[in-house]
C-alpha cells in the first residue's frame, strides 16, 4: 500500500513540475510574441481602429439625437432606432428640504440614498419640487452593420 502511495505521489510530483515548465514555455513564447514586430504593428492598428470606431459611433449618437430634436423621427435609419429614458436628478440646494420631507413623509427615504430617492421620485412618491425629471434620448445602433 505505502509503495503504491509513494508512487502515486511521485508521479503527482512530475506532473506538477512538467505542468509548470509547460506554463513557463508558454509565458516566454506569450512574450516572445508581444514584442514581435508585427505583434506591436498589429496592435497598433487595432488602437488606432478602436479610437476612429468610437469618434464615428460618438458622432453618428450626436447627430441622431440632433436629428430628432429636429423632426422627433425615432427611426431616422433601420439601423438605429431613438430611445426615450426618463431621467431624475435631485435638486442639490433642497437636500435639507428634502431630508425634512422624507423624516415627515417617507421613513424609508430617511437615509439620503440618491438612487432610492431617484426611484421614489420616479414613482411619484416625493414632491416635484425636489428632483428635475426630463425625458432623455438615446440613440441604439445596430452591431450587425
Amino acid at each position: 500500500m505505502t509503495t503504491e502511495l509513494d508512487t502515486l505521489i511521485s508521479q503527482l510530483a512530475l506532473a506538477r513540475t512538467a505542468a509548470e515548465k509547460a506554463r513557463e514555455v508558454v509565458r516566454l513564447m506569450t512574450r516572445n510574441f508581444q514584442e514581435s514586430p508585427e505583434f506591436v504593428a498589429a496592435a497598433a492598428v487595432s488602437v488606432g481602429c478602436g479610437a476612429n470606431e468610437a469618434a464615428l459611433d460618438a458622432a453618428l449618437r450626436d447627430y441622431a439625437v440632433k436629428q430628432y430634436g429636429v423632426d422627433d423621427n425615432k427611426h431616422p435609419h433601420e439601423k438605429v432606432e431613438i430611445k426615450i429614458f426618463p431621467v431624475v436628478k435631485l435638486v442639490k440646494d433642497k437636500i435639507g428640504d428634502l431630508r425634512e420631507w422624507l423624516f415627515t413623509n417617507l421613513r424609508p427615504g430617511l437615509k439620503l440614498d440618491e438612487a432610492r430617492c431617484i426611484d421614489f421620485a420616479k414613482k411619484g412618491d416625493i414632491p416635484a419640487e425636489f428632483y428635475e425629471s426630463y425625458s432623455e434620448p438615446r440613440v441604439q445602433i445596430a452591431s450587425k452593420l
